[in-house]
């Protein structure tokens, strides 16, 4: 006769066994921790952009799980990156205190391009990769969001010190283009 024995619920070892939980527990902390730390962090007094941090991350993340789900529907991790970068992107417009679009739209740009860049059709990632992937991400997204701030309000904005924040936030972000790495890779 075998004991089947409940499993308590919110023990470690209840939560240490199920992914599910850890993974929606994950998302909201280092959300919270890239806009704690962008908000209190700058660099020759330019705050720093490591919003796009989360979702490189998320597709780093998502790109892994895919390659070794063969079930999955072409275009929907696609579309679940999208998804994921227009949220972020939305929830950094709601911060900054601005007109709602243009972070909404370039990080969600970012997330379907990176999800398309790191598919296995073109490339695996490597530090090298990360780095260059990384930076130029920064800076799609930095002057996607100037764009769009200039075409769409009636902000005045000096392009010589949009382009050195630019800089400084894409070259801030290189070290985590080596350190944000997909699950499998040692």
């Amino acid at each position: 006769m075998v004991l089947k024995t409940k499993r308590r619920m919110f023990t470690p070892a209840y939560l240490s066994g199920d992914r599910r939980l850890k993974s929606a527990l994950k998302w909201p902390l280092f959300i919270i921790l890239a806009l704690i730390l962008q908000t209190q962090i700058s660099i020759f007094g330019y705050p720093l952009n490591f919003m796009i941090l989360v979702v490189y991350a998320f597709v780093l993340h998502t790109a892994r799980k895919t390659a070794k789900n063969e079930e999955f529907h072409t275009g929907e991790w696609e579309i679940k990156c999208t998804v994921f970068g227009a949220l972020i992107g939305m929830l950094d417009d709601l911060i900054a205190g601005s007109i709602i679009g243009p972070s909404f739209l370039s990080k969600g740009l970012a997330g379907f391009f990176s999800s398309v860049l790191f598919g296995n059709v073109f490339f695996r990632w490597t530090p090298l990769l990360g780095i260059i992937v990384i930076f130029f991400l920064t800076i799609f997204d930095g002057m996607l969001q100037v764009i769009l701030r200039m075409i769409f309000s009636d902000t005045k904005i000096d392009m010589q010190d949009v382009l050195l924040m630019i800089l400084f936030h894409a070259l801030a972000n290189i070290p985590f283009g080596i350190l944000l790495k997909p699950t499998g890779n040692k």
